[in-house]
């Protein structure tokens, strides 16, 4: 799934993001950083979401696998 470019650069103070994408178990997830400010923001499938959500979302494909092993 490709993730719709929001930010060039840091809506805060204007500095270059940096960008993690990765997929687990289906859901597209992106975390933006900026190195300037210490500011991070994450999506999942396109939606902004806390962090903690993307933890669940983690834990739960870890559960899944380890239940099928």
């Amino acid at each position: 799934m490709a993730f719709p470019i929001a930010h060039a650069s840091c809506p805060r103070c204007s500095s270059k993001l940096v960008e993690i994408r990765l997929d687990q178990a289906g859901r597209a997830m992106l975390m933006r950083s900026c190195s300037t400010c210490d500011t991070r923001w994450w999506q999942r499938d396109g939606e902004d979401v806390a962090f903690g959500s993307i933890l669940d979302t983690v834990a739960s494909t870890k559960k899944l696998i380890a239940a099928k092993v």
